[in-house]
């Protein structure tokens, strides 16, 4: 399961997400909408770690992203 909490990050002075408290259970199908500017690929790139988040935190597992090596991550 991939745990979102209380993540949130700014561009440029605007926030783009907002303390936002995500899960998605293996295996579940899950889809993000919403209009242009939501926040939609910015917290999809936090869940691939591609970007961090300015506050909150990613989990996997139970576990934070951190305690995970990036190839870990890649194959789970």
């Amino acid at each position: 399961m991939v745990v979102m909490k209380g993540v949130s990050k700014t561009y440029n002075g605007k926030t783009v997400l907002h303390e936002t408290t995500v899960s998605v259970k293996q295996g579940q199908l899950t889809s993000l909408i919403g209009p242009n500017g939501a926040g939609k690929s910015t917290l999809l790139s936090i869940m691939s770690r591609l970007i961090q988040p300015d506050t909150g935190a990613a989990y996997l597992e139970d576990k934070p992203y951190s305690v995970y090596p990036p190839q870990d991550l890649r194959k789970r």
